[in-house]
């Protein structure tokens, strides 16, 4: 999608290892996703007053953190988690790239390979589902639970059982009192794209787990709204 022009990213290419040719219709939804993200990220932190914090929750590859550097200020810090093998991964691509460590500035990796951090960068390997543990990470790395904090889910917690996601959300709706959960998943699973949709990610072995649940915008916007209220 990026060398197609669709969208400019000068970090993608540093954490895939060959190009995939893909029709205009998937370069179109992928430019429409990469799109939304960027202009809510941009906009959180413009529009922020006060030192603020970003937690990308299943993170991947993701590049925000790069992409953002230029409207990063002192007060702000990144924060991403995903699984061991992801962490791992990329943790390996931005420390064995000149370009990218030098953005990360200086910065400590432990847990055998499987966390780092800096002043304004941290990621962390930890499964979603256990949010004691996730709790523990985020404090261990210096997350500030009292500062305003933006928390997103880019295609990332719909992969989660439906009772895992909503109890991340409702921890996250424990924890931070100034916080705002920002998601991005799939919805309308009975129209035709929806069902094509829906097979598709359970042929490849990666069911939607919460579709069926939440199938539209209002469903998605009373879950959260719902978590909120219990606290």
């Amino acid at each position: 999608m990026v060398e197609r022009g669709y969208f400019k990213d000068d970090f993608v290419r540093f954490f895939t290892q060959k190009s995939v040719r893909r029709s205009p219709l998937i370069n179109l939804g992928y430019y429409v996703r990469a799109t939304v993200v960027e202009t809510f990220l941009k906009s959180f932190l413009q529009n922020a007053s006060s030192e603020v914090q970003i937690l990308s929750l299943g993170a991947g590859f993701d590049t925000s953190f790069f992409r953002l550097q230029s409207i990063l200020t002192a007060s702000f810090k990144y924060y991403e988690v995903d699984f061991p093998e992801v962490v791992h991964n990329k943790i390996g691509c931005m420390v064995n790239n000149e370009k990218l460590s030098t953005l990360l500035g200086s910065y400590e990796i432990s847990d055998g390979g499987f966390e780092l951090r800096s002043a304004r960068y941290c990621i962390v390997s930890q499964d979603l589902s256990d949010t004691a543990a996730l709790d523990k990470a985020l404090v261990s790395l210096g997350m500030d639970y009292n500062l305003p904090t933006l928390l997103f889910s880019e295609c990332a917690i719909t992969y989660m059982r439906e009772e895992e996601s909503t109890g991340l959300i409702g921890w996250a709706a424990r924890s931070f009192p100034k916080g705002i959960f920002f998601t991005y998943e799939q919805i309308h699973p009975d129209d035709g794209f929806g069902m094509f949709m829906k097979k598709h990610f359970q042929n490849i072995n990666s069911p939607i787990c919460s579709v069926d649940a939440y199938k539209t915008l209002e469903d998605q916007n009373q879950r959260y709204l719902s978590a909120v209220c219990k606290f």
